[in-house]
């Protein structure tokens, strides 16, 4: 058994394998404390309420380690600078585990991860939360009940495969997001409500009039729910171009949202506009439907 606290400034970790001591109060195993420039790299992190905690640390990188049967994989509570998670391996088992848990506001790199979960359907499991500014690129996230969960902030998704989660592949809450050459799939439930009353699918967004979104050159399929789902996107900058729309319970929907839609594939040649149906809601009480229109849907797939 290795156990490590309390890591200063410019220190390199390599090649531990890290296990909880059970006769240990501590909830860490790893505590990054208001340090810069640490490297973590090549551990084993285990059976632990949280493998790695940092707080107040700047140009934190964390490459090529595995986390297995912890609560928080990874967490960070109070506002940090850079971070970069590269190439880590998360495997989920406890209820309400989270792989990566960035509460707090800082500047995120997570690329090249793959994280799984092993939960069961009534256990809640979240593949990546972030608060704050990020860049997600080339990760894999499967079996989780939410894939990402994204809080605040401008973030940029591309080449993830989100896939199996069973509630949501992407869900954003007042967040600008773009959502770029991605693989969405057989993520959701079948509407079935079951955490945090979110509806279930691929890509679910909730903003305001403050954010937008960018979604292109997707492939948004099998989903049991939404395949897109916005609500409160007003934004004149918000697009969802050039992605493939492919056997979703229900392509795309929106509330009170104004986007732009242009040459998506739909999962049929379409020689004419396709209507894409939502409303608008005043209260409780009054909801008005309305529809927009991709003008100009391809008739061939974005992607094999």
């Amino acid at each position: 058994m290795e156990f490590i606290m309390n890591v200063s400034s410019r220190v390199l970790i390599k090649e531990f394998t890290i296990i909880r001591d059970e006769l240990s109060l501590d909830n860490s195993r790893i505590d990054v404390s208001n340090s810069n420039y640490v490297t973590i790299s090549d551990c084993i992190i285990t059976d632990s309420n949280i493998g790695i905690y940092a707080t107040g640390s700047n140009n934190l990188l964390i490459l090529n380690n595995t986390f297995t049967h912890n609560q928080k994989c990874i967490y960070a509570s109070v506002e940090c600078g850079n971070m970069y998670i590269i190439g880590n391996t998360f495997s989920l088992y406890e209820n309400n585990s989270y792989g990566i848990y960035l509460q707090a506001n800082g500047k995120y790199y997570i690329h090249n991860n793959t994280i799984k979960s092993h939960t069961n359907f009534s256990h809640f499991s979240c593949g990546i939360y972030i608060d704050g500014t990020s860049s997600i690129k080339s990760n894999i996230v499967t079996n989780c009940h939410i894939g990402l969960w994204l809080t605040d902030g401008v973030h940029n998704i591309e080449y993830n495969l989100f896939k199996n989660n069973k509630q949501i592949g992407i869900y954003a809450y007042f967040s600008s997001t773009n959502i770029n050459n991605n693989n969405i799939e057989q993520n959701g439930n079948n509407f079935i409500t079951y955490q945090n009353n979110l509806k279930p699918g691929g890509i679910i967004i909730y903003a305001s009039k403050n954010e937008y979104c960018s979604i292109g050159y997707n492939k948004i399929s099998n989903n049991r729910g939404y395949g897109i789902y916005l609500n409160g996107i007003y934004n004149s900058d918000n697009k969802i171009i050039n992605n493939d729309f492919l056997k979703n319970s229900r392509q795309a929907f929106y509330i009170n949202s104004r986007c732009y839609w242009q040459h998506n594939y739909w999962e049929k040649e379409k020689h004419f506009p396709k209507i894409i149906l939502g409303f608008i809601q005043i209260n409780s009480f009054l909801i008005i439907p309305t529809f927009q229109i991709d003008y100009n849907p391809s008739d061939t797939f974005h992607f094999t």
